[in-house]
């Protein structure tokens, strides 16, 4: 979990990189925040998969107020257990490309 020092409200940004490792197609995957381990209302979204095998990028933001020592989570869940985070390290063929992460996450302090 990702814990503020300061009261204010954040906005919280991030992409996760998702694989449907098999299963069928129509895989659904929810995302959503929590905050002090409680759910927060209206942050949760799904995403579909449609085919086996595939990959998604799933980003967006959120708008959240937290006060000082209190944390946030990002959540996800699947109703496939085939879907996962997915991740890569740099490979030089057949081209040379960087890493890819499986997730990223800003938080940045909009308002005191």
């Amino acid at each position: 979990h990702f814990k503020v020092n300061k009261d204010g409200i954040y906005n919280i940004q991030f992409s996760l990189q998702l694989q449907n490792n098999g299963g069928g197609a129509s895989v659904l995957t929810d995302i959503w925040l929590s905050k002090n381990g409680i759910n927060v209302d209206y942050t949760d979204t799904y995403v579909e998969f449609n085919s086996n095998n595939g990959y998604m990028v799933a980003a967006w933001n959120f708008m959240l107020p937290i006060n000082a020592g209190q944390y946030f989570e990002l959540v996800w869940a699947s109703d496939a257990t085939d879907v996962s985070l997915y991740h890569s390290a740099a490979t030089s063929s057949p081209y040379v490309r960087p890493a890819i992460p499986s997730v990223i996450l800003t938080a940045s302090q909009v308002n005191a």
